[in-house]
């Protein structure tokens, strides 16, 4: 009995290796993705190049929210200290800010139509009108 030689191919030859990424994206590998020597082309790793810029630019801008929400809720100009209070003679200014009753309050948290229904329950006012502004 003769024993079969089985000698390879030349399309399993020069078939290039395909990447554990090309298999789990469902891709076959282009002819040409790999050089002789098993290194990428340069477009691909240019390719992995910007997929890390994009990261960091993402990370950078995920940073930069999270930064500008520790100062907009730590920072003391944010919170209501003092109030304009125009247009009143006969009732001190200090009386009005006790009964709106937002001393304290973060600016985000203050809903100006409730304040102006605890400024309207006074008995010495005809009228309210308030406005929340950023500082």
């Amino acid at each position: 009995m003769v024993d079969r030689i089985e000698t390879p191919r030349r399309s399993q030859d020069r078939r290039p290796a395909a990447h554990a990424t090309d298999r789990r994206r469902g891709r076959r590998p282009r002819r040409g993705d790999e050089r002789r020597d098993g290194k990428r082309r340069p477009r691909e790793r240019r390719a992995r190049r910007t997929g890390a810029r994009w990261r960091l630019v993402s990370g950078g801008i995920a940073l930069a929210i999270i930064i500008a929400g520790i100062v907009i809720f730590t920072n003391p100009a944010f919170y209501v200290l003092r109030a304009e209070i125009g247009g009143v003679q006969f009732v001190p200014a200090e009386e009005i800010f006790t009964a709106a009753g937002i001393a304290g309050y973060h600016v985000l948290w203050v809903d100006p139509l409730k304040v102006e229904e605890r400024v309207r329950a006074s008995p010495s006012l005809d009228d309210a009108q308030v406005v929340v502004q950023w500082p």
